[in-house]
């Protein structure tokens, strides 16, 4: 009897193991193995600061899809949201976003360039004035302002000299429209001069800085 007893002792103990296990797969740590991930676009990229673009990337496991992580190795040129992959560029530069998944990652090179919101007809304004003689204001030339954007923007024009008079100095250039500011001579000035006219606009996100020269021919 007692070698009976010394065979079900164990032969019970297992039973009742198992039987206690059965929902111990459940608990296995599942671990992905990621054979394949691709990027698109695969880079370089190249942007105006203020503009974005979005990575798609797919990982692909043993199991089917797996996740994706992106990081910015410059966060001060270029930002990324670390699950869509959208990227912005915010300063001109260069930056690398890494996508990342369990076992392979990849790189992007992404180069920021400065924004070009505007272009602006002349760049230069050279007039004559006679004392005494010519028509006091002068109206010495008119400023097209072309908006080279998809949405509107801003733009503040500031004379370097006080005898530059403009018709505005703030003006919204809706997206793709232009506008035109006319510029004059006050005449407070008696003797030649060189002056800037600097116009900087402004879409909200990003800024374009141009600048018109004036020359100022004044005599008797």
């Amino acid at each position: 009897m007692r070698r009976q007893w010394r065979v079900l002792v164990p032969v019970l103990l297992f039973v009742t193991t198992m039987a206690g296990c059965q929902g111990c797969d459940s608990d296995t740590p599942t671990f992905v193995h990621v054979v394949a991930l691709t990027v698109n676009p695969a880079g370089p990229i190249t942007m105006q600061v203020g503009q974005t673009t979005t990575l798609q990337a797919d990982a692909t496991s043993r199991d089917g899809p797996a996740a994706v992580s992106f990081s910015s190795s410059d966060a001060g040129v270029a930002t990324v949201d670390g699950s869509s992959g959208k990227v912005t560029c915010v300063s001109p530069g260069t930056a690398t976003i890494t996508v990342r998944s369990p076992d392979l990652s990849k790189t992007v090179a992404v180069t920021c360039t400065a924004a070009v919101l505007i272009a602006v007809t002349p760049t230069s304004v050279p007039f004559d004035h006679k004392i005494g003689v010519t028509t006091c204001p002068q109206k010495i030339g008119t400023l097209k302002i072309t908006n080279l954007s998809s949405g509107p923007i801003t733009v503040t024009l500031t004379p370097s000299s006080t005898a530059l008079a403009l018709d505005a100095t703030n003006v919204t250039v809706p997206a793709n429209g232009s506008t035109d500011v006319g510029v004059s001579f006050n005449c407070s000035v008696q003797g030649s001069f060189s002056a800037t006219i600097t116009l900087v606009a402004s879409n909200g996100v990003a800024t374009d800085t141009k600048a018109v020269a004036i020359q100022a021919t004044i005599g008797r």
